[in-house]
């Protein structure tokens, strides 16, 4: 039902403009000058906060009619391409359930906004904490990074997924210390083209994706993952990106002939073993990587069990 949209003003005397249907499914208040949203509410799902802004739209904290708490990511007016990538995210995102995998509740859409609810994560992502704290103590670095690699275990496994973006920046770590792998929104299982990887466009984070998905990201499978978890555990060890201090160029050229600052000159009282398994998972050729989470998990499981 088309929405009517009646126009006032607020106390400040910035004019606002209120969007609301016949049965107040959907609701916005909004600032016509700066765009600041007062008040929102779509289906049952009230707006109580603003968490973050994508590439795609605005990620928002809400609660249900019954005050449970989630998290809601919501694009307005997308093109077909940006429809095409959101609804396969949400296809991808309801079907994993496992503890370091952000969950999925529901999805639906109100005439050209659509939207995607998910459980709320109180917390920080880890690309906040290295701003903070700069690196992580060696055996908090080990524990997040084998609960990385058991999320994404499992979505290897159960589905043959490649998450083709893992960084700092989508894993979040909860003030109960739970690991949560963010962001599917980059997410292929292997062997099935979607046809929605713009030519030319890089897809993925160059600090932590391997030489290969720059080539061609529609073709790596689970070792592009297996290096960028490799990265992502060299960053919260060393306290600095790989590569970091390189344009994107200078990035794809020292990738290509695997030339990044060894890591035990950075860091020099890490373990020997510790120092491999980052090697290993970040080894230029992928044949040279660990070939499945599986692997490195175990590996690193074992080193960890030994740690003081």
């Amino acid at each position: 039902m088309p929405l009517q949209v009646h126009q006032q003003q607020c106390r400040c005397g910035c004019e606002t403009e209120t969007e609301i249907d016949s049965d107040a499914k959907f609701v916005r208040i909004k600032c016509r000058r700066c765009g600041q949203i007062l008040f929102f509410r779509i289906n049952e799902y009230r707006v109580i906060g603003h968490l973050g802004k994508g590439g795609m739209g605005s990620v928002y904290q809400v609660k249900n009619s019954n005050q449970e708490m989630f998290a809601m990511k919501v694009i307005e007016n997308p093109n077909q391409r940006i429809l095409d990538h959101f609804m396969r995210e949400c296809m991808i995102q309801s079907q994993l359930q496992h503890q370091n995998i952000v969950k999925s509740h529901s999805q639906g859409r109100y005439g050209s906004i659509y939207y995607i609810v998910m459980e709320y994560l109180d917390g920080q992502s880890l690309d906040l904490l290295l701003k903070k704290y700069r690196a992580f103590p060696i055996k908090d670095a080990v524990r997040i990074t084998l609960s990385v690699l058991s999320g994404l275990n499992y979505a290897h496994n159960q589905f043959d997924l490649v998450h083709r973006d893992i960084k700092p920046g989508n894993i979040f770590l909860t003030k109960s210390n739970q690991v949560k792998i963010l962001d599917l929104g980059l997410a292929k299982t292997v062997g099935v083209s979607y046809g929605l990887t713009g030519e030319g466009a890089i897809k993925g984070s160059p600090s932590y994706m391997p030489h290969e998905q720059f080539l061609e990201a529609k073709s790596v499978d689970i070792r592009a993952d297996i290096y960028a978890i490799g990265a992502t555990f060299y960053h919260l060890l060393a306290g600095i990106k790989p590569f970091g201090g390189l344009n994107i160029t200078q990035t794809v050229i020292a990738k290509s002939q695997g030339k990044c600052a060894p890591l035990q000159d950075i860091k020099g009282n890490l373990p020997r073993e510790i120092v491999a398994v980052v090697e290993k998972a970040m080894a230029l050729s992928p044949d040279e990587r660990y070939q499945n989470p599986q692997e490195m998990l175990n590996e690193l499981l074992e080193i960890y069990n030994n740690l003081q």
